[in-house]
């Protein structure tokens, strides 16, 4: 018995067996690279315009990561920054300083900490 490669599978038809691949990393046809930033940029500005719609308040929470960071950078794309709230947590070690006082100031230019 042997493993099956990463993203592939076994099909038995007719008494023989048959290796396919069902994914691959690396897309077919690959996009120019500025042309699938701008795609991809367009998505996450979709994505996080559909996320705002609420009637009730809305708010972020903040890792200090790229993706929570970018999902704010682009929220007050849609909203004033005076109508989200941004929460991080903090476990009080050393260099554990909260992703909100050091990332939120420079998207909505000010902070409250409690």
């Amino acid at each position: 018995m042997q493993p099956l490669p990463p993203g592939h599978g076994l099909r038995v038809r007719g008494g023989r067996c048959e290796l396919f691949e069902y994914w691959d990393v690396v897309p077919a046809i690959s996009a120019p690279t500025h042309a699938a930033g701008a795609d991809l940029l367009a998505l996450l500005d979709q994505a996080v315009a559909a996320s705002l719609v609420s009637d009730v308040p809305v708010s972020l929470m903040l890792s200090g990561g790229m993706d929570s960071s970018t999902i704010a950078a682009i929220a007050v794309r849609h909203v004033a920054p005076s109508e989200l709230t941004a929460y991080s947590v903090s476990f009080g070690l050393a260099n554990d300083e909260p992703a909100v006082l050091r990332i939120w100031p420079q998207i909505s230019g000010y902070v409250t900490e409690r």
